[in-house]
């Protein structure tokens, strides 16, 4: 039981913008829980998908998000329509363009890297609109239901777009603030008591460089502050990223502690430098005795810190984040991603069939699922189908005792928003799922956040 402690430790421990990210999706479900209820709005389950994949770190991000997916849901639907437009009476054929419109969705999930997130979208309102022929001949109300549909995915887009817009933890420039005042803390703690934890690994610290200067590139176009000037931002940043590093090298030493201590309150006094406006960085004269096995380290993060405070642009580590390509160089080479189409459609079709002979509407997210847990290679396949089947048992179990315990007590509409808030202590754990960029937590439990979320607020 122990290592499976450890790692329950090491992968719901808590994280930079977690607790944030996960009330701000709390709130986006509890809002449109509450606005499908009371609208009589269909298509709940596939509204909750969208505000899970919509969320994104940032306002920003959520933004660009919701563009695509409002352009690429409304293509892909109105493609959808017009298949049953001219194919309504032949089914075999209405089956046969769906499945091929399905195909190049899945197809271009995966070659066009961060925007593949929106035919992921795509791919689940075709197989999902695939369910609407078995649920009424006249086509009018088949028309009806692409629509509410349609309707269904953007009020979600919606929905997350203005909940996000109403916490200024989730706007850039204050995420970005947050970032360098957490690390310039790690770094006091450091200078303080070097041996008290471990040090951060080189991957850890690689990640957060790169993670730093991802957000910089955000912030320096969608902040006017920091739009206003750059150089002295990216001074600062790269001042902080070398404090970081440097940090990480301390060893114990009784010899070098008076140093250590005035560069922590140095360090201090410049991380609540960060929150004033205008910026006031003045840093008093740092004298250093020069003894100690970590002077050459203290003598850096000085003169550093000196150099900032006198307002001398200081460099950005060498090593630049290499943007990804938008579409992968061997996309019409490599068969690999024609493989997992293919996969993930047969699979899919699979489910589909026996979701028309059991004519049970109850199992129409039966497709949905195929398209969610869908990876390349069968090992993350199967991590994330038990991840998935596990959160969707937890899930139900907490359902049921909600609505045992709870529901009969709910008479009002404070009390039916108590039960999708009670997510957020149990969803504060678990990582935010697929995004376009990174976000806090970690990758391997992430695939319990849906079922988990959905099961229990459902």
């Amino acid at each position: 039981m122990f290592p499976l402690a450890h790692f329950l430790r090491q992968e719901l421990r808590d994280a930079p913008g977690r607790a944030s990210y996960t009330l701000r999706l709390t709130l986006s479900c509890a809002v449109l829980i509450t606005l499908f209820m009371t609208l009589q709005i269909p298509f709940l389950a596939v509204a909750l998908i969208v505000v899970f994949y919509v969320s994104q770190p940032n306002v920003l991000m959520i933004k660009l998000v919701s563009v695509v997916f409002f352009v690429t849901v409304t293509v892909a639907l109105g493609g959808v329509l017009l298949i049953i437009k001219w194919t309504y009476d032949y089914p075999l054929i209405r089956l046969a363009a769906s499945v091929a419109l399905f195909f190049c969705a899945l197809y271009l999930m995966r070659v066009l890297g961060k925007l593949g997130l929106a035919f992921f979208v795509v791919a689940l309102a075709v197989i999902y609109a695939q369910t609407f022929p078995s649920m009424t001949s006249q086509s009018e109300i088949l028309v009806r239901l692409l629509l509410w549909l349609w309707v269904a995915i953007n009020t979600a887009i919606l929905v997350t777009l203005l909940v996000n817009a109403c916490f200024q933890q989730a706007f850039p420039g204050n995420q970005f603030k947050a970032r360098l005042a957490g690390m310039l803390h790690e770094v006091a703690r450091r200078l303080a008591a070097p041996d008290a934890e471990a040090p951060p690994t080189f991957g850890e610290t690689a990640a957060q460089f790169n993670q730093l200067q991802s957000l910089f590139a955000q912030v320096s176009r969608a902040t006017p502050e920091i739009a206003a000037a750059p150089q002295a931002w990216r001074s600062r940043l790269a001042a902080t990223l070398r404090c970081y590093q440097l940090a990480t090298l301390l060893q114990a030493d009784e010899a070098d502690s008076d140093d250590r201590q005035q560069l922590s309150q140095a360090v201090i006094q410049l991380k609540n430098a960060l929150s004033e406006e205008p910026f006031d960085g003045a840093i008093p004269p740092l004298t250093l005795s020069g003894r100690g096995v970590n002077r050459a380290v203290l003598q850096e993060m000085a003169t550093t810190l000196q150099r900032l405070a006198q307002g001398e642009p200081v460099a950005l580590p060498q090593g630049e984040v290499e943007k990804a390509p938008q579409l992968a160089p061997d996309a019409w080479r490599n068969p690999a991603y024609l493989h997992f189409a293919l996969k993930t459609l047969l699979a899919t079709l699979i489910c589909y069939v026996f979701y028309t002979a059991a004519d049970w509407q109850g199992l129409h997210t039966i497709m949905l699922s195929c398209v969610i847990v869908a990876q390349p290679g069968l090992g993350a396949t199967m991590q994330k189908t038990w991840l998935r089947i596990g959160g969707a048992l937890l899930a139900s179990l907490l359902a049921l005792l909600l609505i045992v315990f709870v529901q009969p007590w709910t008479d009002s509409l404070t009390a039916c928003w108590r039960c999708p808030c009670r997510c957020w202590p149990w969803r504060r754990g678990l990582p935010p799922a697929r995004s376009v960029s990174p976000t806090p937590g970690s990758r391997l439990v992430s695939p319990l956040r849906w079922p988990f979320s959905a099961g229990l607020l459902r």
